[in-house]
């Protein structure tokens, strides 16, 4: 229907947007501050975009924790994983068409553990 065009009209969009970069996505967020350059770097690389419509749902309450959502200077899911949390402890939903870059974890489990492999380097 209707909204299935909305959302892959959204994706088709998605797809050209720019992505900040890496001094943008972390300025606020010293976690992310403190990893490894290289890392950062193919953390970067596996940023997906993504489009929201005014009032959806971007993540649930209840759902499992499955990706970081960077919004602006926001930061959605950082705090999460730093908790060892696996659900969302809260909805969040857009007030506006949101443009939003994803980093799914699975991805970014293994571009973080790829490195340590690279290295050969105990922590």
């Amino acid at each position: 229907g209707m909204l299935n065009i909305k959302r892959h009209l959204n994706q088709e969009f998605a797809q050209g947007l720019i992505k900040p970069s890496l001094t943008v996505l972390t300025r606020d967020h010293p976690f992310l501050q403190a990893l490894p350059r290289p890392v950062l770097d193919r953390l970067h690389t596996l940023l997906q975009p993504a489009v929201y419509e005014p009032r959806a749902p971007i993540v649930t309450r209840g759902e499992p924790v499955k990706a970081i959502y960077f919004l602006g200077d926001e930061c959605l899911g950082i705090e999460s994983v730093n908790a060892g949390a696996l659900m969302w402890r809260h909805t969040v939903q857009t007030t506006e068409y949101t443009e939003c870059w994803v980093l799914p974890l699975t991805e970014a489990a293994k571009g973080l553990s790829e490195d340590t492999d690279a290295t050969g380097a105990a922590r």
